[in-house]
C-alpha cells in the first residue's frame, strides 16, 4: 500500500502547492475560489452512507471550514448491508473527526426504510422531511449534496439529490436555504487524481499567461470555471495538506478498505477537487 501514500503525496508537493505566476496564492489548505456567498454560514453535508463524506466531499468539507462556516453532517444510512451497521456508524464519526467535525455535528440515522442497498431507490417524501427537519434543528443556511447523477450512478445517492430537490419544491420550508450540488463528472475525468488540480491550475495559468485559448480549452475540458465562474458555480482544490487529511479520513474506515476503494483513494478526482453547483428555484 505504500504507492497508494506516497505517490500522490510527492507529486502534489512538487506541484499542486506551487502557484502560477500571477496569481495571488490560494488560501492555505485548498481553494482557488473565493468561497463566494458560502463563507460564515452553516452548512448541512447529506451524504448515503458512512466514507461518502471522504472520499467524495472531503475538498468542500475542508475548504468550508477554512472559511469559517459551521459544517454539519447528516448521513442517511448506517450502510448496514454487509451487517456491519454499528461499525460503519463508529466509523463515519471517527472519519467527520478526521474532517473537522465533532459528534454533536454528526447525525447518523438507521430508519428500516433507508438501508444501504445498490439495487433499492429511497423514498423522497422519506429524505425529505428527514433534511427539512435537520436543517430546522441545526439552523442551516446551506445544503450540500450529490446531484442527479450520484457520482456513481448509485441509487441512494440518487435518492438522496431526489429528496433535497423535492424539499425545495416547498418554498415555506425552505425560504432563505440554498441547495448545493456536487457535480459527476465524465468518466475520462473521474479517475485522474491529481491531474486534476495540477490540470485545471495548469490551464488556468495558461489562460492568464501563455496560451490563452488553449488555456481555455483545457479548462473546458476539465470542467472548471475558476477564472471567471458563474455566480452559481464554486470549484474547491486540495493540496497535499487537504489530500492527506482526506486519506487520513478513509483510514477511519477500515471495514471498508479493500483493493479497489485503495485504487479509488489513489485516482479518484474527488480526492482532489470538488465542483459544487447552486440549485436554483
Amino acid at each position: 500500500m505504500f504507492v497508494f501514500f506516497v505517490l500522490p503525496l510527492i507529486l502534489s508537493i512538487l506541484f499542486v502547492q506551487r502557484t502560477p505566476r500571477g496569481l495571488p496564492p490560494p488560501a492555505p489548505g485548498t481553494n482557488i475560489d473565493d468561497f463566494e456567498g458560502l463563507a460564515r454560514r452553516r452548512a448541512l453535508l447529506v451524504t448515503a452512507h458512512p466514507d461518502d463524506e471522504c472520499l467524495f466531499f472531503a475538498p468542500t468539507i475542508l475548504s468550508l471550514r477554512e472559511t469559517g462556516t459551521d459544517v454539519f453532517g447528516l448521513v442517511l444510512s448506517t450502510g448496514n448491508q454487509d451487517g456491519l451497521g454499528d461499525v460503519r456508524v463508529r466509523e463515519a464519526k471517527a472519519s467527520f473527526s478526521v474532517l473537522g467535525l465533532g459528534e454533536e455535528r454528526v447525525r447518523v440515522l438507521d430508519h428500516p426504510k433507508l438501508q444501504d442497498n445498490i439495487t433499492v431507490v429511497w423514498s423522497d417524501i422519506l429524505i425529505q422531511e428527514v433534511i427539512g427537519e435537520q436543517t430546522k434543528t441545526w439552523m442551516i443556511d446551506d445544503l450540500i449534496t450529490f446531484d442527479a447523477g450520484g457520482v456513481s450512478n448509485h441509487p441512494n445517492h440518487i435518492s438522496v439529490y431526489n429528496g433535497a430537490r423535492l424539499l425545495f419544491s416547498h418554498p415555506s420550508i425552505t425560504r432563505g436555504l440554498r441547495l448545493f450540488t456536487l457535480e459527476s463528472v465524465r468518466l475520462d475525468r473521474k479517475y485522474i487524481g491529481i491531474l486534476a488540480p495540477l490540470s485545471i491550475r495548469a490551464a488556468l495559468w495558461m489562460e492568464l499567461s501563455v496560451i490563452p485559448a488553449v488555456g481555455r480549452l483545457a479548462r473546458d475540458y476539465f470542467g472548471a470555471d475558476i477564472l471567471r465562474p458563474p455566480s452559481y458555480r464554486t470549484t474547491f482544490l486540495s493540496s497535499v495538506s487537504g489530500y492527506w487529511t482526506a486519506l487520513q479520513a478513509m483510514r477511519q474506515h477500515p471495514s471498508q478498505l479493500v483493493w479497489f476503494r485503495w485504487l479509488n483513494v489513489m485516482f479518484s478526482r474527488y480526492m482532489w477537487v470538488n465542483d459544487l453547483v447552486e440549485v436554483r428555484y
